[in-house]
């Protein structure tokens, strides 16, 4: 089932406002997209903030779960819900001291 343009904005403003957050006024944020056979996105959002620890790493997709202040802890949660119900996957690759990439 193709994502909505609603979906798919409501999750790139979760992930990219983590990239934001996650470079605390210094560094950089990237989006990457590609279309695979007219069928497919593959949309990057890559950050060069502080990384995501790896005891972190297995609850970054939990609901509540933040190392944010202030923050509620849903970003990652209703992000990888709506890909997930929506037949595709979210994956994170992430360097301690060299940022993350959803």
């Amino acid at each position: 089932m193709p994502l909505s343009v609603d979906a798919i904005k409501q999750v790139m403003l979760n992930l990219l406002n983590n990239a934001v957050d996650a470079v605390s006024g210094t560094g950089a944020v990237f989006r990457q997209t590609a279309v695979i056979n007219n069928t497919f996105m593959d949309i990057i959002i890559t950050d060069t903030g502080a990384g995501i620890s790896s005891d972190d790493m297995s609850k970054i997709f939990d609901p509540f779960f933040t190392t944010k202040p202030g923050g509620s802890g849903l970003g990652l949660t209703v992000a990888k819900r709506i890909i997930e119900d929506h037949g595709s996957a979210i994956n994170v690759n992430s360097r301690i001291h060299e940022g993350a990439a959803f």
